[in-house]
């Protein structure tokens, strides 16, 4: 994918998110998919999807497709503590993947990310 095809499909992603009661859309089936064939293409449609969407659906990006990507790929978790101490949003869509090893390397690191954290 290029990419404006990532751009393209996270804006849809996130177009189907709005417009839907349901998680399980088109676009997730199809970014769930990716996750299990290509898991570093899915990373780069994450962070597209993340960087476009809106607050509100963070939690849902966080707790759905990231906390999927990581779970099935936990080398990708080296690349998300030190991306979320860098960008906030990324960082509050981070917040709600439960159930991911932290390698012992990263562990200070990703403790210090919610030091003074009451949410968390």
């Amino acid at each position: 994918m290029t990419t404006d095809e990532i751009a393209d499909f996270a804006s849809r992603y996130i177009d189907e998110m709005k417009d839907s009661t349901s998680s399980e859309t088109q676009m997730w089936q199809r970014l769930d998919e990716m996750i299990g064939n290509d898991a570093d293409l899915a990373w780069q449609v994450l962070l597209s999807i993340v960087e476009q969407a809106p607050g509100t659906f963070l939690n849902q990006i966080g707790a759905g497709p990231l906390e999927t990507l990581l779970f099935d790929r936990n080398d990708l978790v080296q690349r998300a503590v030190p991306l979320a101490r860098a960008n906030a949003k990324f960082r509050e869509t981070f917040r709600y993947v439960r159930g991911v090893d932290i390698p012992a390397q990263l562990l200070d690191e990703y403790l210090d990310l919610w030091k003074g954290d009451t949410a968390r």
